[in-house]
């Protein structure tokens, strides 16, 4: 398919073209090719978009180091914005792109990963998955001849250095989230595994959160409970051992990348783990071994997560303190009682595919709803989509497909069928009217606190109420009324 980046409103549900419209394409495929961070600029109403590794499928013109510019109304076609300098170094095999045998290893660890731009749109910030820093560049332009600031990600206290692997970014009150994985790539020991988040204040990286990911997830497909389909695994892309990730006829092996944050309106912290050996495989490309050209099909295994704000600033992680677990029989897809989970609802069927996410989340914060790009959201096999998730109960669009879903990617325009073919999600908010207010009153009993009217406080109709602007000069006065 030609569609890159598209757009549509966040009320959408169903299935387009049948049950609702279709997405508007702001740019195609040769023009950027394979991306998937997005960093939305509401002050230039333009996205920013990263290319990406994936095997199958090229960079664009720009390359793999490559940052583009496209405008939110689809007006003029994407522009080149900045390069991240060293972020890719191993080419496609152009000459034989469904096979792309040398390419294996690369996802994951080469071209770019997340986007975030600084809530006062001077800044954009990428990570560098190659060199795993941090870059940033001048994002008041058209465009960024070179970064502004490159620094390294602390490596968390991985079991070997080179196991650390950053992706993730969000901004959030001011402050730059960055998260990353533990991949356990060098011992290959699932307890070597775990996720981190720090908050980065332009000078220090301070951790927020770190977490094992060693507990039992939803099957990745039907009644498979081995144990590579119901947990994460440690990065690995040996040919060697390729067999042993195939389970029947499809490619199992859920390998964590955190791809995408979101925040809440109470602060907590929801984490989109994206499938990495998912771009390694896909759905039909040949073996990658020199000996074989059987065609593959891979299974996504992602998830979303949530971590719950406490009161004291810290977090607590899904079925754990005050942070609940909303995963029972009928809530979960079928899998094992012993899973928890805060958003049971990214599953398809009863017990077919207990894990359907592809990695990247949102918030929209007006409707209570994260959303995150799934596989087969309104139940039709080997499409893609979003669901839409209740903040508040995690229920999803396995709970309700037709309610809690948006499929845009039907399965004969899907070339990567279930082994996630969507990148990641950027929410545009509504500019709403802003207002000030609203009540005057006395004070009957001294308190500070607007107690109800029968206990002596009444409203106070024509008090002079000014705006004054941050030098002071009044802007504009009004009276309350009765």
């Amino acid at each position: 398919d030609t569609r890159a980046l598209v757009a549509f409103g966040t009320d959408k549900r169903g299935t387009c073209p049948g049950d609702t419209a279709c997405p508007t394409a702001l740019n195609t495929q040769d023009q950027v090719g394979t991306t998937f961070a997005l960093a939305y600029d509401k002050h230039q109403k333009r996205i920013f978009q990263g290319a990406f590794a994936r095997r199958y499928t090229p960079y664009g013109p720009g390359g793999g180091d490559a940052i583009y510019t496209t405008p939110t109304d689809g007006g003029s076609a994407p522009a080149l914005f900045a390069k991240v300098p060293g972020a890719a170094v191993t080419p496609h095999d152009a000459t034989n792109m469904i096979k792309d045998a040398g390419f294996t290893n690369a996802p994951g660890k080469e071209s770019i990963g997340g986007l975030a731009l600084s809530e006062d749109g001077s800044t954009l910030y990428a990570v560098n998955l190659l060199t795993r820093r941090l870059v940033s560049f001048d994002a008041t332009g058209a465009t960024a001849s070179a970064p502004k600031a490159t620094v390294r990600i602390p490596d968390p206290g991985c079991a070997n250095s080179g196991d650390w692997r950053p992706f993730g970014l969000q901004v959030h009150d001011n402050k730059l989230y960055v998260g990353g994985v533990c991949n356990a790539e060098s011992t290959q020991q699932r307890e070597d595994l775990k996720a981190v988040v720090y908050a980065y204040d332009g000078e220090r990286f301070d951790t927020v959160l770190t977490q094992p990911l060693t507990g039992k997830r939803g099957s990745v497909f039907g009644s498979n409970d081995a144990d590579r389909a119901t947990h994460w695994n440690p990065w690995n892309t040996s040919l060697a051992t390729w067999d042993e990730r195939k389970a029947g006829n499809v490619y199992i092996d859920p390998q964590p990348e955190l791809a995408s944050l979101a925040f809440t309106r109470d602060g907590s912290m929801v984490l989109g783990f994206r499938d990495r050996f998912m771009d390694v495989v896909s759905w039909g490309g040949l073996d990658p071994r020199p000996d074989n050209n059987d065609p593959e099909n891979g299974m996504a295994g992602g998830d979303i997560n949530m971590a719950c704000a406490t009161p004291t600033g810290e977090y607590e992680w899904e079925g754990t303190g005050n942070c609940p677990n909303h995963a029972t029989p009928a809530t979960g897809g079928g899998q094992d009682a012993s899973v928890a989970e805060y958003f049971p609802g990214d599953f398809f069927g009863n017990g077919v595919h207990a894990e359907t996410a592809l990695g990247s989340v949102a918030y929209i914060p007006q409707q209570q709803w994260v959303v995150s790009t799934e596989f087969d959201p309104t139940v039709n096999v080997a499409t893609s989509g979003t669901g839409y998730h209740n903040v508040t109960t995690g229920q999803g669009p396995g709970n309700a497909p037709a309610a809690n879903a948006y499929q845009f990617v039907s399965r004969e325009q899907s070339g990567f069928g279930k082994a996630g073919g969507l990148g990641d999600i950027a929410y545009e908010a509504a500019n709403a009217p802003i207002q000030i207010g609203n009540r005057v009153w006395f004070d009957g009993d001294h308190n500070g606190i607007q107690d109800p009217e029968g206990r002596n406080e009444v409203p106070l109709p024509d008090a002079t109420v000014n705006l004054l602007d941050s030098d002071g000069k009044q802007v504009a006065t009004t009276k309350t009324d009765a």
